[in-house]
């Protein structure tokens, strides 16, 4: 990769050194020209790991589950030898099968974050995917009822009282604290 910078990097000809943009244009620059790619963080479940990326060599490697269950990949070059996939979630150890000290490769593998989604879901779509088939008309719920301004009054009477409740409390805690306040001024 080439990149052609006609000026100097300097403020002689011109001012590009001091302005805000100047650190991360430098940076950009450095990132693309070194092919530079930024490593996973974490993985999911039901991805595949490449695990001749990750060890150096051709060397068997030992992975071990979250469960604790160890694992040998041969050191085979071609075909789906090298290839992990990941089935639980938690933290994959991964060593060089000849290596018995250093530290191994920990690979972190969360749940998919669409099996998190708490959007309600629709009931005839439930319906659906419980028994098969599409809900009928008749497992529609009814259409909502409109309230007369009557009945909206009705349901909302008694709010009114807990209100008044609430602020008489407000007033019997205030009067009840300021006697007790005065009483330790005295003490």
């Amino acid at each position: 990769r080439v990149i052609v910078w006609t000026s100097t990097f300097d403020d002689t000809s011109s001012d590009i050194a001091v302005k805000p943009v100047f650190l991360p244009l430098v940076h950009q620059l450095v990132r693309y020209l070194g092919h530079y790619e930024a490593a996973t963080s974490w993985f999911t479940v039901g991805q595949v790991l490449d695990l001749s990326a990750r060890t150096k060599g051709r060397a068997a490697r030992i992975v071990v589950s979250p469960s604790g269950e160890r694992m040998t990949q041969t050191a085979a070059g071609e075909g789906a030898e090298g290839l992990l996939e990941l089935t639980e979630q938690g933290v994959y150890e991964i060593r060089a099968a000849t290596a018995s000290t250093g530290r191994p490769d920990a690979i972190a593998v969360n749940l998919d974050p669409a099996e998190s989604d708490l959007d309600p879901l629709d009931p005839g779509e439930l319906v659906a995917a419980v028994s098969g088939h599409a809900a009928s008309a008749q497992g529609q719920p009814a259409a909502p009822q409109q309230l007369t301004r009557e009945d909206a009054e009705r349901r909302q009477g008694i709010w009114w009282y807990l209100l008044l409740t609430g602020l008489l409390m407000l007033a019997m805690e205030t009067v009840i604290s300021n006697r007790l306040s005065r009483k330790e001024k005295f003490l």
